[in-house]
């Protein structure tokens, strides 16, 4: 898709293409709201942490109508072990009426693809290689900046990049009260990252 074409205003803007913001981009597209969802990464990706899946996560996913696809690609289990101190500890996930009783193990390469692709087939427009450079307070333009970036609007923004980017960074969290919010996104990645 043509990032010139999207300068206009979305419902809801969701930074951080990862699990949880593809899943929040899924619900909301599925209710019929303009959704935008931007990623700075290109899918699929290597992620080094966040492939066990919950109970809690497994029914979420199952409510999207993905977890025979993450079954066929993970790895199922039924508990937790742990292990330290000289001692070990085998735990089994509880009998729970909403949840099932077992989790999965899949690597984020595939999962984070696999959720972002659900969201945008039920009408979620999916940017990778996207990076929102700021939160700025303007009305919507098509202004092409210095580094080929665009400017787009949006009722509200949801942000799922997780905290520990800007801890790497040595930032703290910010979040820019008033509405409506407007992210500046750029098209390449910088060359740091």
């Amino acid at each position: 898709m043509n990032p010139k074409n999207l300068d206009r205003v979305f419902d809801v803007v969701i930074v951080g293409g990862g699990p949880s913001g593809s899943a929040c981009a899924y619900w909301l597209a599925k209710a019929g709201w303009d959704v935008a969802l931007l990623e700075r990464k290109t899918f699929p990706r290597e992620k080094t942490c966040g492939d066990g899946l919950t109970p809690r996560s497994v029914r979420q996913l199952a409510d999207m109508g993905l977890e025979e696809i993450v079954a066929s690609k993970g790895h199922r289990y039924d508990g937790l072990r742990s292990y330290g101190f000289g001692q070990m500890l085998e735990m089994r996930w509880p009998e729970h009426p909403n949840f099932p009783s077992h989790g999965y193990c899949i690597t984020r390469f595939d999962l984070d693809d696999l959720v972002a692709t659900q969201a945008q087939a039920h009408g979620a427009t999916v940017l990778t290689g996207h990076e929102v450079i700021d939160l700025i307070a303007q009305t919507p333009s098509t202004h092409e900046g210095d580094l080929g970036g665009h400017e787009g609007g949006s009722h509200g923004v949801v942000g799922h990049e997780g905290v520990v980017r800007h801890r790497h960074r040595g930032e703290q969290p910010h979040i820019r009260e008033g509405r409506p919010g407007f992210v500046r996104r750029q098209g390449k990645r910088s060359p740091s990252r």
